[in-house]
């Protein structure tokens, strides 16, 4: 027992989960921002496949910071802004808020590239995912 009577919990000296992850600062990913019903970027015809490999990637991500993500140009993370010009949606993210559209996009590629690209936006440390690419639509290729 403690001097004061208290016993020690088991969980004295173990740091708060919310103090490590206030350090670690991994990237997180929202999805308040997806458009599931997007023409151009739906994905219901895809199978649980893709799915799948879309979880792998984002967990396997999720073990760097987002500036990590941002500044890295490796073949092997494929993360890059995206140019609105050089895309089939020269207009951008059009069903955001004005605020939302002045954020730089970027794309991630999931696995393959046969399973295309997350494009979405950086806040912080969130990713905001916005559309889910998988045929390749935003830069199609020629």
């Amino acid at each position: 027992m403690a001097k004061n009577g208290i016993r020690p919990s088991k969980l004295d000296g173990v740091p708060d989960i919310r103090t490590l992850e206030l350090k670690s600062r991994h990237i997180r990913f929202s999805f308040k921002h997806l458009d599931v019903r997007s023409a151009v970027f739906g994905v219901g015809h895809r199978d649980s496949e893709y799915f799948c490999c879309l979880f792998e990637r984002l967990k396997e991500l999720s073990r760097f910071s987002a500036d990590e993500i941002r500044a890295n140009r490796s073949k092997s993370l494929r993360c890059h802004p995206i140019t609105w010009a050089d895309t089939s949606q020269i207009n951008g993210f059009t069903h955001l808020n004005s605020q939302l559209k002045g954020v730089e996009a970027f794309q991630i590629q999931i696995e393959k590239s046969i399973y295309g690209r997350i494009h979405g936006l950086f806040l912080d440390d969130v990713f905001f995912v916005v559309w889910l690419d998988c045929d390749h639509k935003l830069y199609p290729q020629k």
